[in-house]
């Protein structure tokens, strides 16, 4: 009368345990935990950088710096490497290991201005694709373009075409792709358009 019953409750409440606890899952690869997550792990992530045919300046510079940091903590850094330039694609991924722990993103960098090419930037982005065995993501810079273009009448319709045709060219790859001006750029909907490849880092 006193242990039966007790037996029963005992076992009934471990089931639905088991059960509320299959229920509750968290997702770690949400921008939130991946920010606090960051905080906690032994080095500080870097964000390596790779521009094709394009000086960032610091203006650009920074704010590459301040998307690294929102998608990956305030104590991110970036690595920053030079410009590659009009005719050394096939030697883009020189020195570079195929995976770093450390570095849960490269980023192949472009400027807006140019207009992408299979024979150059195609061949860029397939080297580098085929060089590392980690995420990789296409980021275009449209504030060198917006410039060009100053107060021309259509300036963002045109604006809007050439991301189009960039993203049109990354999606031939498989890449994700962000279309950002890295002067005044929106970090959250960078994040979204790069999220498939934060998916697979930290």
């Amino acid at each position: 009368a006193v242990v039966l019953p007790r037996l029963a409750l005992f076992a009934w409440a471990a089931w639905r345990e088991r059960v509320l606890a299959g229920a509750f899952s968290f997702d770690l690869g949400t921008p939130y935990f991946r920010r606090v997550l960051a905080s906690f792990a032994p080095s500080s992530a870097r964000v390596r950088v790779i521009p094709y045919s394009y000086t960032l300046d610091e203006p650009a510079a920074a704010g590459l710096n301040g998307l690294a940091r929102h998608l990956f903590g305030d104590a991110t850094q970036l690595a920053l490497r030079p410009s590659v330039e009009f005719g050394t694609e096939a030697r883009a991924a020189d020195g570079l290991a195929r995976r770093e722990d450390d570095l849960p993103l490269t980023l192949a960098v472009f400027n807006a201005a140019a207009t992408p090419e299979n024979e150059n930037h195609g061949l860029f982005l397939d080297t580098l694709k085929s060089a590392l065995d980690a995420p990789l993501a296409v980021v275009v810079d449209t504030a060198p373009y917006r410039r060009r273009l100053g107060g021309q009448s259509g300036a963002r319709a045109r604006t809007d075409e050439r991301c189009v045709a960039w993203q049109g060219f990354a999606a031939q790859r498989g890449l994700p792709i962000a279309c950002i001006d890295f002067t005044a750029p929106d970090l959250g909907r960078a994040e979204t358009d790069l999220a498939a490849a934060l998916g697979g880092s930290r």
